[in-house]
């Protein structure tokens, strides 16, 4: 893809574009459509979330939610650093808790990874770095390219590689998207997507009690963070001497998958599953 970008001095974003308008038959002003729609869904989600009162969520965990009290919490933080990382991850907290009341879910690759594509694009949107809605749908579509890339060379699914296939491959998405709102070039979204993603290797999949909530609505802020941490570095080092790329990555988290435990894998069968003892 990245060839291809080169070679035609195209963006990551315009040969998403000219792989679907190719594939679909759609025009631009149709597949805009549907960005918008998915993009409206994510702010939705984050800001119902960050409105909702402090409640239970459902099951026997009976966990107490904390998007809205992180939120007005981060507001008032003097420095700007600590401010944005605050809110950054109290949207996360805010669509993954949406996904655990049985409201809206966003599947950005999965409902178990809900909350960190909705932060990035809020993050990146009229409460955040206030890009344009064109922007926003090049980001989106940078991001898709990289959850393309995981699930056809690995895979998206906690049951078959752990957490890292979920919110391992959101952080990257989340990576890219940030990179291509910036308006940096392909190397970038890929490297940021890349060390994003590297950092969540090995990532198992144990929810208490089987449901999606601990450690999954926490997990999905630090996979967030973890998105702009990875554009930053990316962002600021120089893209040439980047020793571990994407392909690598991805072909990594594969591997991974494989030689994980099955009791790993979205069974509930271990780790804080069988650590923390619900009475």
């Amino acid at each position: 893809m990245l060839e291809h970008t080169k070679r035609d001095n195209i963006t990551l974003a315009e040969l998403a574009y000219a792989n679907e308008l190719a594939i679909s038959g759609r025009d631009k002003a149709t597949i805009d459509a549907f960005l918008d729609k998915i993009l409206g869904a994510m702010q939705a989600t984050v800001k119902t979330g960050l409105a909702a009162p402090t409640s239970t969520l459902p099951g026997p965990i009976k966990l107490k939610t904390k998007a809205g009290d992180v939120f007005k919490n981060a507001m008032k933080e003097p420095l700007p650093a600590r401010r944005g990382i605050g809110v950054l991850s109290a949207a996360a907290l805010a669509g993954s808790e949406e996904n655990a009341r049985g409201h809206l879910v966003i599947t950005a690759p999965t409902g178990g990874s809900a909350g960190v594509m909705p932060a990035v694009i809020y993050s990146l949107g009229p409460d955040g770095a206030k890009k344009s809605q064109q922007k926003l749908r090049e980001a989106l579509l940078a991001g898709a390219i990289v959850g393309y890339l995981c699930k056809h060379n690995a895979t998206l699914s906690a049951a078959e590689g752990g957490c890292q296939a979920e919110i391992g491959v959101a952080s990257g998405m989340g990576g890219a998207a940030i990179a291509a709102a910036h308006d940096d070039p392909p190397q970038i979204s890929a490297n940021a997507a890349g060390a994003a993603l590297e950092h969540h290797l090995g990532m198992t999949c144990d929810p208490v009690a089987g449901f999606v909530q601990i450690p999954c609505i926490e997990r999905c802020a630090f996979g967030a963070v973890k998105a702009w941490t990875g554009y930053l570095i990316a962002r600021n080092e120089v893209s040439a001497n980047r020793r571990v790329d994407i392909d690598s990555v991805i072909t990594a988290l594969a591997q991974t998958a494989k030689d994980m435990n099955p009791k790993y894998k979205e069974t509930s069968e271990a780790g804080l599953a069988q650590s923390l003892v619900l009475c």
